[in-house]
């Protein structure tokens, strides 16, 4: 089983530095230019690799590639739940700064154990965790995915599939229109490729 991990282009909330978990943020004009780029990039792989199917996240900046993606392929495209990104609760939208000013203590301790604490109105890590898990078990093991997601929860699946302690998700720096290949080879995980396109 081979499996293509996309992370979304960027948008408005990334340059603003904001928490969009599952609130929407448009693409920049740049976004836009990086999803011409890396659509070029994954139908001259897809040549080569013969992806089999395409998964994505239900929220715009992912979904929005995906379907794009589909059509150039003519592959199948499936919106799953589990792909959306971490849900931020109170903080949603928010940038650091103004999540500080609206609740200082809540910021302090989610500050203090941010893998721990949950966030009001928003996910229980082990939850956001598990649902993630629960897709990948999904997966036919038979086929090459291609998986259009967000920045968290792409860094946990690799932590995932690579079997990896969980702190260690954060050793991967993973930019905006990444590609990450993970190889399963009899339930081990073998990292193939992370690759950046050199975006304008």
């Amino acid at each position: 089983m081979k499996i293509f991990l996309i992370r979304h282009v960027e948008t408005v909330g990334n340059v603003e530095k904001r928490f969009n978990g599952v609130s929407e943020s448009a693409y920049t004009k740049r976004g836009e230019s990086m999803q011409d780029q890396l659509l070029q990039t994954l139908v001259k792989w897809h040549q080569k690799e013969h992806f089999d199917a395409i998964y994505a996240s239900p929220t715009l900046r992912a979904l929005k590639t995906a379907e794009k993606l589909a059509q150039l392929t003519q592959l199948p495209l499936t919106q799953d739940e589990r792909l959306r990104e971490f849900n931020f609760g109170i903080f949603e939208g928010l940038t650091a700064e103004e999540a500080e000013q609206k609740a200082p203590s809540v910021w302090k301790n989610w500050m203090k154990d941010y893998d721990r604490f949950t966030l009001p109105g928003g996910d229980h890590t082990q939850v956001y965790q598990q649902r993630i898990a629960e897709f990948i078990q999904t997966l036919p093991q038979d086929q090459t995915s291609v998986i259009l997601t967000h920045g968290g929860t792409l860094r946990t699946m690799v932590q995932q599939l690579l079997d990896l302690q969980e702190d260690q998700k954060w050793h991967f720096d993973i930019a905006l229109g990444s590609i990450v290949c993970i190889e399963k080879i009899e339930n081990y995980g073998i990292l193939k490729t992370l690759f950046t396109p050199e975006y304008p």
